[in-house]
Order: structure tokens, then C-alpha cells, then sequence
């Protein structure tokens, strides 16, 4: 039971963040990190969470990239004369 919790945590923080839809997922330490005495298996989790972390750094930059985007158009849009409401 214990492996198959351990491996649901694995394949879920391996998974990529997901970008263009405002929702990043940080991913979790692993628990390992806290075992009484550090195993060999430790060293696979740590691998797949750096990999997840950058992910979810990858997918924060890419919506704040979008943020900064939507607000020049924005401000093009205005600057050409348009309301608010339809830029």
C-alpha cells in the first residue's frame, strides 16, 4: 500500500504544470526528505520533483509573460483611441 501511495505521489508531481489557463501547481516536497533515514529510492523522488519544479516555474513565467502581453495590448488598443470596454 505504502509503493502504491509513493507512486500515485510520483506520477502526479511528475506531471507538467499546466500553462494558459491561470493555474499552476506547485509541486509537493517529498516526503522522503523527512524518513528517519534517507534510502536510495529518495534519490528518484527528489529527480521527479526538480523536474516538476521546473515545470511549475516553466508554467508561472509563461502566465506572467501572458499578464504583461494582455496589459501592452491593452494599452495599444487605448492609445489608438478605443474605449475600455472594447479593448
Amino acid at each position: 500500500m505504502r509503493r502504491l501511495c509513493m507512486l500515485t505521489v510520483v506520477i502526479l508531481i511528475s506531471q507538467p504544470a499546466r500553462a494558459g489557463y491561470g493555474i499552476c501547481f506547485k509541486p509537493s516536497e517529498p516526503y522522503c526528505l523527512d524518513a528517519p533515514d534517507i534510502q536510495d529510492s529518495c534519490r528518484y523522488e527528489i529527480e521527479t520533483y526538480l523536474r516538476a519544479y521546473d515545470n511549475y516555474l516553466d508554467c508561472v513565467a509563461k502566465d506572467v509573460a501572458d499578464d504583461k502581453k494582455k496589459a501592452v495590448d491593452k494599452w495599444n488598443c487605448r492609445i489608438k483611441g478605443h474605449n475600455a470596454y472594447s479593448c
